[in-house]
Parts: C-alpha cells; sequence; structure tokens
C-alpha cells in the first residue's frame, strides 16, 4: 500500500497600484518660481526638491498622506492628499513671511596683525571666563585645536590643529606656529615654545588661524598660526593682585601694576606658582616677569620695548606604567623691540626686532635607580630676529 503526501504552496502576491505627485511651486505675490523648495511625505519620510523653475515630482503608491512644502522666508505648507490609480496635479503658492528669532549671539572673524587673513579670535573676557591655570589650558578649549600634556603647567606640550602635528616621537607642535606679539617663540632646539614662560596674565587676546599659513609664515606653520597678544593699554595708573591655592599645595599669585602719563606708559607683570603635582615627578615651579614701555603719540607714532623673564624647574611624570625621574629647569627671555610712523599720505614705516635666549637643563631627581640614571645635559638655544616693512596705512597695525 503506498501513500502519497501532496504539498501544496499557496503564492499571494499583492499589487499595489500607485502614481506620480507632479506640481508647481510659485511665490503668491509676484508669481515667480521657488527652487529648492523642500516636498515632504510625512508618513513615508520621502522627500524632494523643485527644480530650478519650480517643478517637483515624486511616486508614491496608493494611499492617504499629508504633504508639506516648506522654504525660508515663506510660510508652510501642509495638506492631505489622496493617491489612487491617477496622476496627481498639485500647484502650491506660498505665502512669504517674515523670518523671527530669539536673541542671537554673532561672533565675528577678526582681521589679524601680520596679514589680511581672517582669523579666530578669543578675547580677553573670554580668556578670565574660562579660569584656567595656563596658556596651554586655555588653548584646549578652542574648536578645532588638540592639546596633549601629563599636566597644565607641565614641560612637554603637543598643540595640533585639525590633526596637522606629529605626536610622540614625531615631534611637539611641530606643524603649529606660535607667535607672541607677533613675533616667533618657538625654542630651536626642540621646535616648542617654554609654556611656562608665556605669561597667560598678561594675554589681551588669542588670534587663531587654522589654516595652512606655509606660504607667508614658513614650513612651522603648515597646520596653523597662534598669536598672543598682550596688553600694552595701561591705565592712568592701576595696580591688581591675586593670590590663589588648591590641592596638592599649590600655590600662586599676580601682580599686574600699569602707569601712564602724557604719551608714556609703563606696565609690569609678575607671576609665581609653585606645586607639589597630582602624581609621582609632577611637580612644577614657575616664576616670571613681564616689563615694557611705551610711547604713543597724536601723530601716529609709536615705539614699545618689552622683555620677559621667566624661570622654570619641572618634574617630567611619564606615564603610570612606567614613570620617569628626568626634571628640567629653564630661564628664559624674550626681549622685543617696535617702531611704527607714518612717512607719507596713506604710507607708514615699521620695524621690528627680537631676540629670545633659552637656557635648559635636564637632570635626574633625587633618589633615581642606578639604572634609571641619564645625567645631566645643558642645551643653549638663542634667537635673533630683524623685520622692516612699509606698510600701506596709516595707524601701526602692532
Amino acid at each position: 500500500m503506498f501513500s502519497r503526501l501532496f504539498l501544496f504552496y499557496s503564492f499571494i502576491l499583492t499589487i499595489s497600484v500607485g502614481e506620480t505627485i507632479s506640481g508647481t511651486v510659485k511665490n503668491d505675490a509676484n508669481g515667480k518660481s521657488i527652487p529648492n523648495a523642500n516636498i515632504y511625505i510625512v508618513e513615508t519620510k520621502q522627500g524632494t526638491v523643485t527644480d530650478p523653475y519650480g517643478f517637483f515630482e515624486i511616486d508614491l503608491p496608493s494611499s492617504s498622506y499629508t504633504i508639506q512644502i516648506t522654504n525660508i522666508g515663506f510660510k508652510t505648507y501642509s495638506a492631505e492628499i489622496t493617491v489612487t490609480d491617477q496622476p496627481v496635479k498639485l500647484n502650491v503658492e506660498l505665502e512669504s513671511t517674515i523670518l523671527e528669532f530669539s536673541e542671537i549671539s554673532v561672533e565675528g572673524l577678526f582681521t589679524t596683525r601680520l596679514g589680511n587673513e581672517s582669523v579666530d579670535v578669543l578675547s580677553g573676557d573670554q580668556i578670565k571666563s574660562m579660569e584656567k591655570e595656563s596658556l596651554s589650558d586655555v588653548l584646549r578649549m578652542l574648536p578645532g585645536v588638540d592639546v596633549q600634556f601629563a599636566h597644565a603647567n607641565g614641560r612637554n606640550v603637543n598643540l595640533s590643529i585639525r590633526g596637522s602635528s606629529d605626536y610622540k616621537p614625531g615631534g611637539y607642535n611641530n606643524r603649529v606656529l606660535l607667535l607672541l606679539d607677533g613675533f616667533p617663540i618657538q625654542i630651536p632646539n626642540s621646535g616648542a615654545p617654554d609654556w611656562n614662560s608665556l605669561p597667560l596674565e598678561s594675554i589681551q587676546r588669542i588670534e587663531v588661524d587654522n589654516s595652512p599659513a606655509s606660504a607667508q609664515y614658513g614650513h612651522n606653520s603648515m597646520g596653523g598660526v597662534i598669536n598672543l597678544i598682550t596688553d600694552y593699554n595701561g591705565e592712568d595708573q592701576s595696580t591688581k593682585i591675586k593670590l590663589g591655592g588648591g590641592t596638592f599645595t599649590t600655590a600662586q599669585t599676580s601682580l599686574t601694576h600699569h602707569v601712564q602719563k602724557g604719551n608714556w606708559t609703563l606696565g609690569v607683570n609678575g607671576m609665581a606658582r609653585t606645586s607639589e603635582g597630582h602624581r609621582f615627578n609632577a611637580d612644577d615651579q614657575s616664576n616670571r616677569i613681564r616689563s615694557y614701555l611705551r610711547y604713543a603719540d597724536q601723530k601716529g607714532r609709536t615705539y614699545r620695548l618689552s622683555h620677559i623673564l621667566s624661570y622654570s624647574d619641572n618634574g617630567h611624570p611619564g606615564f603610570a606604567s612606567t614613570p620617569s625621574y628626568r626634571r628640567s629647569e629653564r630661564t628664559s627671555h624674550y626681549l622685543q623691540g617696535h617702531g611704527f610712523y607714518p612717512i607719507g599720505a596713506g604710507v607708514s614705516m615699521s620695524h621690528s626686532l627680537f631676540l629670545n635666549k633659552f637656557d635648559t637643563r635636564y637632570y635626574d631627581k633625587d633618589g633615581v635607580p642606578y639604572e634609571k640614571t641619564v645625567g645631566e645635559r645643558l642645551y643653549d638655544d638663542i634667537t635673533v630676529g630683524l623685520r622692516s616693512e612699509m606698510l600701506i596705512t596709516r595707524w601701526e597695525r602692532w
């Protein structure tokens, strides 16, 4: 006896009939076509835009839909449509409207003193509101700027704009040029500035050009340029003293004094800081003083002389898995002179001279194990520069 099993498969084919929705979008005030108007189907989340002649077309299966048409400066159009087996024509006229917004904060672009390109500017008030304790800590808050360090007042800081600089062992911020009042301040031996010597308490604003600038500033500026502008505009007479402290036996004090008499302005800024650090060999000690003398008259002539003297003694903590016993102390000098004077209608001359000197000693921490001993190394670096310009302007840029 044979048994046969028959299996029957049933196929169900669903055919959904649809059609095309097409039409035009125009301005009801003048009848002109509106290009790039947004066409949106709420239920299917499909969309398209009108062509340069205000025409649009979209395919949909048979059903009921909500269509929305929007464009900046016009009221939103919304309607219910039903798609069957016949094409749907939809010609819409949008009504213009006034755009109303709540309060908008606009941050403009500022022209740098060194050229005609536009740069982002961080004002002195913005710097103060951050309540940071070092310049490297301030820069890491800027968009597009990446700053790496063991601690905010450490010796080794890597600065990169848009990922342009190499990271250790490739080099420290070797593709971002750092300027102080328009003068380069990198140490020739390492290509990095002495971060502990930069007077955050004296910075009036920070200009950041985050585009490649090698054609104007040289190879060190392939990733961008950061220009630190110090404050030369003293009041008639003012003195400010700040005292601070914190964890890890941290203490810091700063003094700012301005005197202005007639066309002359004299200023002094000083800072002293000490901290035991948050981990092994992360302590730091920094002392710096900045002084300047400036002359400016009503004829547009400006002359200034400034000097920064800094001393720092820092530990290099290394990594948690491989702590370092290395330390370094450094004395830095920045001497800058600048003169500006008109020589004719709309034409002026500018002369600048700068000298940077760095004396650095690397040494081992007390109690270093014998196998970790490296010994003492001394580095003396000096940079001298002279610049003269003829400017098509009557007022100084410096």
